[in-house]
């Protein structure tokens, strides 16, 4: 069996995602530096993106130490984003091994305090079809305590030949041709009880993008049957399928709701957030969120005016006190929602919009490790990165040196990590927006975590 490299990860960096071996446990030397190199108090950030077009998504581990940035020059192919735990205490990475006789799925949980691995899972896809594709969904439970995996597992069948036509010599020449057919598989690791699965949802045909939020009871997944299985006879449309959204108990496939999700089908990976009374929102068409009931993955949409135009990529987090944080670069406005007043906009920042507006990097704005600011990306103008008041809208600080920014994340004391797609490629802030220091590292950045 051979894993192929389609191009099915555009949503997580825009590239394919390699389907290479990555054995963290053995890399962990080379990945986070020795044991002794940084103290657990030293704030960490890990790094998702490509080293270049021909390169699979990697993952890089960082470090910041008296005032200066250090980036271990090891990197490690993922198969997916790494996702951090709703606690913050850990980091779910995925990544696929080759090097066997059977290829496999590798989970692995790091510390993110400490930058080494608490465990690792692996399961075989040794019953997968010749030249399957895999695409991974990962996502925590609520209670940090599980790392479930949603697997889109795509493989050719119905391999013929068909006539084609070379258009530069006229020449009729035969070439093989295959229908591509989906379906999903779920699997779960956890420190207790270890690795889980594989389960087989049985749904082929089905669209490969999925996507998945879980509690810490339920796994809810979003999918959509494959468009073109209900075309009727001679190309003639037959009714389109609904997105459904499922519930499934942690640790199994067993359902315990199949609910219609009509609205937008998930292909951009649109953000979804846990909410403080127990429900979940997602946020669709650049300004809608859906709240969904765990109970029965009943909706009821709340449209943010404030977000108008919608367009662009919007990004939605989690406050500490329970509020959601909007923010959309491409408008130039961010945005605080109180889902304890009806979804009522409590905040309102308008900014300018900066050069590197559209598209991945998502991580364009952040809210202050105090909560009471929000740092964006500098105006195309000039560069740099702002800083705003959240409650009055009011620019306070700003810094730059020309360079312009693809995104920014503040770390755990405060500091605020920008990274850029020129030299150099990351940049650190004081809270206050005065420079630290700075550090090259060959990395487009996708994500900052």
């Amino acid at each position: 069996m051979t894993i192929s490299r389609r191009k099915l990860l555009k949503r997580a960096v825009g590239t394919t995602a390699g389907m290479v071996a990555a054995n963290l446990v053995d890399l962990t030397g080379r990945l986070v530096g020795k044991a002794d190199a940084f103290s657990t108090t030293t704030p960490r950030f890990y790094l998702y993106g490509i080293r270049d077009p021909q390169h699979a998504a990697s993952f890089a581990a960082g470090s910041v130490s008296s005032g200066s940035i250090a980036v271990n020059s090891a990197v490690v192919p993922v198969a997916a984003p790494p996702v951090r735990s709703p606690d913050g205490s850990g980091l779910g990475l995925v990544s696929f091994d080759e090097n066997g006789t059977t290829p496999a799925v590798v989970a692995t949980l790091l510390d993110t305090a400490s930058g080494t691995v608490r465990g690792q899972g692996r399961f075989d896809l040794g019953q997968a079809p010749d030249g399957v594709s895999v695409l991974v969904t990962s996502v925590f439970t609520a209670d940090s305590a599980t790392l479930c995996l949603v697997l889109s597992l795509t493989a050719p069948t119905e391999t013929k030949l068909v006539a084609k036509v070379v258009p530069s010599t006229g020449e009729a020449v035969e070439t093989s041709v295959a229908t591509w057919v989906s379906h999903h598989a779920l699997a779960y690791f956890s420190l207790k009880n270890g690795l889980t699965g594989l389960f087989d949802l049985m749904d082929a045909p089905s669209l490969a993008l999925v996507n998945a939020f879980a509690d810490e009871t339920d796994l809810f997944l979003w999918t959509l049957a494959e468009p073109a299985a209900v075309m009727g006879p001679r190309g003639q449309a037959g009714p389109m399928p609904i997105p459904k959204l499922s519930a499934y108990a942690v640790g199994s496939r067993e359902t315990r709701f199949t609910a219609a999700a009509p609205g937008p089908w998930p292909v951009n990976g649109e953000p979804i957030v846990g909410l403080p009374n127990g429900q979940f929102a997602r946020l669709v068409y650049s300004r809608d969120i859906e709240v969904y009931s765990v109970a029965d993955g009943a909706a009821t949409t709340y449209r943010i005016a404030d977000l108008d135009p919608a367009r662009g990529r919007v990004s939605m987090t989690a406050t500490r006190d329970g509020k959601l944080f909007l923010a959309n670069a491409e408008t130039g406005t961010a945005v605080l929602v109180d889902p304890l007043a009806d979804y009522q906009v409590s905040s309102v920042v308008r900014f300018p919009v900066p050069a590197i507006a559209h598209g991945a990097p998502s991580q364009k704005a952040a809210v202050s490790a105090s909560g009471d600011a929000v740092y964006t990306l500098g105006p195309a103008a000039t560069g740099g990165i702002a800083l705003y008041d959240l409650q009055t809208g009011a620019l306070t600080r700003s810094y730059s040196n020309g360079q312009h920014f693809s995104c920014l994340q503040t770390l755990t004391d405060g500091t605020v990590l920008c990274a850029s797609p020129t030299s150099p490629r990351l940049t650190l802030l004081s809270p206050s927006l005065d420079r630290i220091g700075d550090a090259d590292f060959e990395m487009h950045v996708a994500l900052i975590v």
